[in-house]
């Protein structure tokens, strides 16, 4: 296993709730299904395996707050977007048309940049760009914020290109599946102080500008990586502007990040993509799968270029929780071939168990 991956790797960082400090304005809070939520007062922390908490206030939710979506009780003020005038999307596929659609729809003046122009022009007749970049980027100078929405391989070469052209904004950040490499590319590239990297869980196995919708990040937990040098200020920024969007931040260690998601995110994506290879080898199509072998195989039906760059980004990761997984399918195929009646049972019943456990059913 991952030397970045321990028991608290798979929960939100435990942030102890306070009463809004009265010199602190932020948007409203989002909390998942039962939870609370509260704003935390703005003091430095560090937890027990040294990771740094930085100094802001930020949404905290109740422990139960482990699932990706939430319900949000508190909606976020008319103003909440104010001091965003001008933001620039690059990518309008699932996460960044999403991202413009719901800025736009908040009174933000969205311009836009996809490789595909025709996607451009759908996004212009839609209302939701006020206009489109450039293939060099120009116009990204009026941006008071700017996010890449873009694969992962494509995303330090988009950072080089608009480190020349955003001098001015205040924010960069983007919402890829890994998160080292892009931090990593910002620091290389001065831009540090005003970058945050994040990723929105709001996947879905389709994708492209057809796929963005209006308030897909509606109770979404959001994971921000700032860069060691990133300024408070652009972190609330971020902070803001995310919950802006209707999602939950959760400050999490860019390496903390990719550690927890190759286990959480890329292993599912593969072992279903896996599944899918398995099932083609066989002749069974997916419309004679019942409806468990359909729900196992929804992923497979993901965008072949962004997994491609994700699983690439996050291969080291990846290899140990690969190992995991093929011990543990080897492990039941040994009892299959042996027939051995208590050891699968064992396999089922401790699979159970950790179902159970996040759905609130085990036994007490």
């Amino acid at each position: 296993m991952s030397p970045y991956i321990t028991p608290d790797s798979f929960r939100p960082p435990l942030l102890i709730p306070a009463t809004r400090p009265t010199d602190h304005s932020s948007p409203g809070s989002s909390a998942p299904y039962g939870a609370t939520s509260s704003i935390v007062d703005p003091a430095a922390s560090v937890s027990p395996d040294g990771a740094r908490h930085l100094a802001i206030p930020i949404v905290a939710v109740s422990p139960d707050a482990t699932n990706a979506h939430a319900t949000p009780t508190v909606a976020s003020p008319p103003d909440a977007g104010a001091a965003i005038c001008t933001a620039v999307v690059i990518g309008l596929g699932l996460i960044g048309g999403s991202v413009a659609r719901d800025l736009a729809a908040s009174g933000v003046s969205v311009l836009g940049y996809d490789r595909d122009r025709d996607t451009v022009r759908a996004a212009m007749s839609a209302g939701i760009l006020a206009g489109a970049l450039e293939d060099d980027l120009t116009g990204a100078e009026t941006a008071d914020v700017v996010i890449l929405a873009t694969p992962v391989d494509q995303a330090p070469a988009l950072l080089a290109a608009l480190a020349r052209r955003t001098t001015s904004a205040r924010l960069i950040t983007d919402v890829g599946s890994t998160k080292r490499s892009i931090v990593d590319a910002a620091t290389t590239l001065g831009l540090s102080s005003r970058f945050v990297g994040a990723h929105p869980l709001a996947g879905d196995h389709r994708w492209g500008w057809t796929a963005s919708r209006c308030h897909l990040f509606q109770g979404a937990r959001v994971y921000l990586c700032p860069t060691d040098d990133s300024d408070a200020g652009t972190i609330e920024l971020a902070r803001s502007f995310w919950q802006l969007l209707g999602a939950v931040p959760v400050l999490l260690d860019a390496t903390r990040h990719d550690a927890l998601l190759a286990c959480s995110s890329h292993l599912p994506q593969l072992t279903a993509t896996a599944l899918a290879l398995t099932l083609l080898e066989h002749g069974v199509k997916r419309a004679q799968l019942g409806s468990g072998g359909f729900d196992m195989t929804r992923l497979a039906g993901s965008s072949p270029e962004l997994w491609t760059a994700i699983t690439r980004d996050n291969a080291a990761e990846l290899d140990a929780a690969l190992d995991t997984l093929a011990r543990q399918l080897g492990e039941l195929r040994t009892a299959l071939r042996n027939d051995d009646h208590v050891r699968l049972l064992k396999r089922f019943q401790t699979g159970w168990e950790w179902f159970a456990e996040a759905d609130g059913t085990a036994a007490e």
